[in-house]
């Protein structure tokens, strides 16, 4: 649950990424992608997410709601690189939540695909009560 009201990155008509602290002592971020988005857009929530990791001197997580996101870029494989290649040291992990595990699939074709991937903490669930479960506990994986 959200404690603050949430900073609109992006708008466009019904398209919307939205990014706020997820917890009083700031500890993780909450990202709500709503409709179809753009690379654009998704870039300048990367960055907007980068400025406020690097504003803290611990890890800080990152969770991504996917529930009610539209059709992805089809540039999807030549930005998300970039954006996961430009996360700061201080980046924890990420869960992203989605209707089903197709970003799950993704994401393992980018692991064999890019070798730097390998060394990043993204765990998927499509249940919201088992990515707040997996934020506040030290698990690495998921299934």
């Amino acid at each position: 649950m959200l404690h603050y009201k949430p900073y609109k990155v992006c708008e466009r008509a019904y398209n919307l990424i939205s990014v706020d602290w997820g917890d009083p002592q700031e500890t993780f971020l909450v990202m709500f992608i709503e409709g179809d988005w753009t690379t654009s857009m998704m870039l300048d929530t990367a960055q907007k997410v980068n400025a406020l990791v690097k504003s803290k001197p611990y890890p800080v997580h990152l969770l991504i709601d996917m529930h009610t996101a539209g059709i992805m870029p089809r540039d999807l494989f030549t930005f998300l690189p970039t954006i996961i290649r430009h996360r700061p040291k201080n980046a924890g992990k990420t869960v992203v939540i989605s209707k089903n595990n197709v970003w799950h699939n993704l994401w393992q074709i980018l692991q064999k695909a890019i070798h730097y991937i390998h060394e990043h903490d993204f765990l998927f669930v499509t249940d919201a009560n088992d990515a707040y479960t997996l934020l506040r506990s030290g698990s690495d994986s998921t299934e």
